[in-house]
């Protein structure tokens, strides 16, 4: 080279670089001036390939982040709807212990009725509540002596009434 720095070139003025340019042309060589341009020219494809490189390199990075963008879309869509399936799970479950705490309290009422039913049997049994008892034992006296008598009754007619078709039978058969 002829001893000219890059950054010199482009602070001089556009006249000082013609000046320059013309010197070079001048005392440079001819094979000179074609190595000088051989290595500009491998330099500049030096730089080429090195961008060339830092795009493929980009758009490799660019790639790689669509496809995590798309695995995360994925799992976000997945995480969504198992979100869905346990808040729906979950309104059944708690409709469920809904319903089972509701039949369980229903149970607890006739438990607790129960006890109370056994508790006065008890009571009975030990004879603490014999006034109650006598009076219902004279009602359900009195209440059977009328069933007989209604029973009677019905008998007597069922009686009658098969006295009469007996009679009407026994017509007829003279009557032929």
């Amino acid at each position: 080279m002829t001893g000219i720095d890059r950054t010199d070139i482009c602070e001089m003025p556009k006249e000082k670089i013609d000046m320059r340019i013309q010197q070079t042309k001048e005392s440079v060589e001819e094979c000179r001036l074609k190595d000088l341009m051989t290595g500009y020219f491998t330099e500049v494809k030096l730089i080429e390939k090195m961008r060339n490189l830092e795009v493929e390199e980009l758009t490799k990075k660019l790639e790689s982040s669509q496809k995590l963008v798309e695995e995360y879309k994925k799992k976000a869509e997945e995480s969504v709807e198992s979100l869905r399936f346990e808040s729906l799970m979950t309104s059944k479950i708690q409709e469920k212990i809904n319903n089972i705490t509701e039949s369980l309290e229903y149970h607890k009422n006739l438990v607790t009725e129960l006890n109370a039913e056994k508790e006065k049997g008890k009571k009975i049994e030990e004879g603490l509540e014999d006034d109650e008892d006598d009076f219902d034992d004279e009602e359900d006296v009195d209440d059977e002596e009328e069933d007989e008598q209604e029973d009677s009754s019905e008998d007597d007619e069922e009686i009658s009434d098969e006295e009469e078709s007996d009679y009407e039978e026994d017509e007829e058969d003279n009557d032929n």
